[in-house]
């Protein structure tokens, strides 16, 4: 099962971002609240310092910890800010890397509303961010994220507790217009219509894009059309259905039942539109190309032309004249709960985020604090063991472009296969678009 044409890949400029690229308005607010958060904690006397899980609620519905993507995302970029933050010399604070999932190998049960478990949590041993080094925590940072039930303000608030105080206390709190990046944390599916995609062909500001995908939220979606592009799953060559999501749950609405152990599955796209459109496919938080963490707007993207379609079969990577491929694998049992417990929240998320021509006319300085740069994220993380503070703040500052005053048996997972083989040729081609479609699909087990 191949492509009936080479593919194409959107040209990029030399620092591997493309023309325009805005801020994250989450990330914007967490950087200009850090160095306070940065200041109360040296004040504490703290030396160590964890990031847990945050709390997510749309409207009057109770803030929960499982529902959306922001609950897993957001203490990685707190890590990576408060790293950044941390001086040019010694690190203000030790920062511990991903304490929430340490904690749950621990044994480490509901830290929030069990006070012995939260106690538990200062006798584990964590990794920092460099140096392989393990500690104890002296302290904790959390917090809460609050929608609007317009869905048009979004408030983060940040709280922290110590082993001398286990009461949670606020620490920073700030309010944000929701933008497309709060609703991609959010899980949310969109489309933007086409009357409101064709008057985006010319100049338009981040605010006028920002709510047309607010507005797009009331639109029905469904996945034969986002925005423009079909998507269609394939298992064995033949299409599978995606589910909507039954009642009142929040995150992804649409449902993909795992395909059974050694099937094939593809993802199909077609361009159903007269003009070229981008498309950006992540499966656990990777894109297919390159296997990419960062925002979706960021990534490289597959441009298909009008009338066409693309498969996807897997990750893919440039080798040469043309793309290695690593298909997608479906594990089971202690491999895919393994591998589970390395994806942490990205495991089992399908996002397909869709692209219309344009640009945007009030370009700001780009601030992200989700990752480190495109194909480098797994080499980093192995790295990071041997690597000083200074070398991992200095590649997180670099990628932010940001200066600092200071299954079967319910365990099921597709990954990429370890096997790589040659696929089509490609190209790469010149593509500047606003994200006016996605769908989200959370994998889920086998009935």
């Amino acid at each position: 099962m191949r492509a009936s044409h080479p593919i194409l890949l959107a040209a990029l400029s030399a620092v591997c971002l493309p023309a325009g690229a805005r801020a994250d308005r989450t990330d914007r607010a967490l950087n200009d609240k850090m160095p306070a958060v940065v200041k109360y904690l040296q004040e504490k006397g703290f030396e160590n310092v964890g990031v847990l899980r945050f709390r997510v609620g749309v409207g009057k519905k109770a803030a929960r910890f499982d529902n959306v993507p922001f609950n897993g995302n957001l203490p990685g970029r707190v890590e990576n800010l408060l790293i950044m933050h941390g001086g040019d010399g010694e690190p203000a604070v030790g920062v511990i890397r991903g304490a929430g999932g340490t904690a749950a190998a621990n044994e480490v049960g509901d830290w929030f509303g069990d006070e012995r478990q939260r106690k538990k949590l200062f006798d584990v041993e964590y990794r920092l961010a460099w140096g392989g080094k393990k500690v104890k925590a002296d302290a904790f940072l959390t917090g809460v994220v609050r929608v609007s039930e317009d869905v048009k303000k979004t408030t983060v608030t940040l709280l922290c507790f110590d082993k001398g105080d286990l009461e949670l206390k606020k620490i920073a709190q700030f309010t944000i217009e929701t933008d497309r990046d709060v609703i991609r944390d959010l899980g949310y599916s969109f489309a933007v219509g086409q009357k409101a995609r064709e008057s985006m062909v010319t100049k338009r500001s981040a605010a006028d894009m920002d709510r047309a995908v607010l507005d797009a939220l009331e639109n029905e979606l469904k996945p034969s059309d986002v925005a423009g592009v079909a998507v269609t799953v394939l298992v064995d060559d033949k299409p599978t259905s995606l589910q909507a999501a039954k009642g009142d749950e929040e995150g992804p609405r649409w449902k993909l039942e795992c395909p059974p152990p050694g099937k094939a599955v593809a993802v199909r796209l077609k361009n159903t539109t007269e003009a070229r459109m981008g498309v950006v496919v992540k499966l656990n938080g990777l894109s297919l190309f390159e296997q990419q963490t960062r925002a979706a707007d960021r990534c490289r993207k597959w441009v298909i032309k009008p009338g066409k379609t693309i498969t996807l079969e897997g990750f893919y990577a440039p080798q040469g004249q043309r793309l290695a491929l690593r298909r997608f694998e479906v594990l089971v049992g202690d491999e895919a709960k393994a591998m589970k417990e390395q994806l942490g929240d990205r495991a089992g998320l399908l996002e397909i985020d869709v692209f219309a021509e344009g640009a945007e006319s009030d370009e700001e300085l780009e601030i992200s604090a989700r990752g480190l740069p495109p194909s480098k994220d797994k080499e980093k993380e192995k790295e990071a063991k041997a690597e000083s503070y200074k070398a991992v703040r200095a590649s997180l500052l670099k990628d932010a472009r940001l200066k600092t005053e200071t299954t079967v048996n319910k365990r099921l997972i597709i990954v990429a296969d370890k096997e790589a083989i040659k696929a089509d040729k490609f190209r790469t081609v010149d593509f500047e678009g606003h994200n006016v479609g996605r769908l989200a699909v959370r994998v889920v087990p086998r009935e």
